[in-house]
């Protein structure tokens, strides 16, 4: 039963690589399949905020710095809409959704997880990123922006 157990655990984690990129604030490209960040709602990559302050850039940037230089592992948990992956991706064992929720450049995704509420609540707080921008939702701001639908790679279908 045990052995059972570790081969389905071991076949759904990615083996880990150096050659991670990352396309937009929610997503990562490991060994060449681009996951979604499970748990995570992300600025979309083109989002602005009050002032003309660039979540979707920033949040991109933060990911990329998460990344680099580090040992990226994706754990699938999921399949979205748009049938990508969804994943907890690490790197160097730090939980990158969990970062960006804490950094303030995510939200946490309600209804699909609880999993970052409670570093939501703290980066909220603390007046960190998208909380200090008057930031919109992800899935507000595109029905205010046609342009930019869901296709365009920020966070989940």
């Amino acid at each position: 039963m045990n052995i059972r157990l570790s081969l389905l655990v071991a076949a759904t984690v990615v083996p880990s690589a150096f050659a991670t990129t990352v396309s937009g604030a929610g997503n990562v490209t490991l060994d060449g399949t681009t996951y979604a960040l499970w748990g995570i709602e992300a600025p979309a990559p083109a989002q602005t905020c009050s002032g003309g302050w660039p979540a979707g850039q920033l949040a991109e940037q933060a990911l990329a710095r998460l990344v680099e230089g580090k040992t990226v592992t994706c754990e699938a948990r999921d399949k979205d809409r748009l049938g990508r992956t969804v994943a907890v991706c690490k790197a160097d064992g730090v939980d990158l959704g969990e970062a960006l929720v804490r950094e303030g450049m995510a939200w946490a995704r309600l209804g699909v997880s609880h999993g970052y509420v409670v570093q939501e609540a703290q980066a909220a707080s603390r007046f960190l990123g998208v909380h200090n921008h008057h930031c919109e939702q992800p899935d507000i701001w595109r029905s205010k922006n046609e342009q930019f639908q869901r296709n365009e790679g920020g966070g989940l279908e």
